[in-house]
């Protein structure tokens, strides 16, 4: 069995080298029910699989109602590859992270 087929967009781009990306993971602050930023996230995850790219959505703060649809954040290292894409989502309304710098800088 030979390798695998690169991903659609990747043949319409003419990319065809193993040095193809693979995979678009979204990281969000916050995966709720109703909200705009999540159900965005929920579409993209739908047209990167469908162009036949791996896709999961990993977020700090997963709705009990979402649960099955999103994995926990500190799950995400594990599942990036080299030749992957992390498209964050910032959220305006998120409780920022201690490892970003602007919360640095604050001291």
């Amino acid at each position: 069995m030979g390798p695998a087929a690169p991903p659609r967009a990747a043949l319409a781009t003419g990319c065809q080298s193993a040095e193809a990306m693979t995979a678009i993971h979204q990281l969000l602050p916050v995966f709720s029910p109703g909200d705009a930023i999540g159900q965005a996230a929920h579409r993209m995850r739908s047209a990167f699989r469908e162009a036949g790219f791996a896709s999961e959505i990993f977020a700090e703060e997963i709705h009990q109602q979402l649960l099955k649809e999103a994995r926990p954040a500190g799950d995400l290292g594990g599942r990036v590859g080299a030749r992957d894409v992390v498209v964050y989502h910032l959220s305006i309304g998120a409780r920022r992270r201690r490892s970003s710098p602007a919360s640095a800088a604050d001291g």
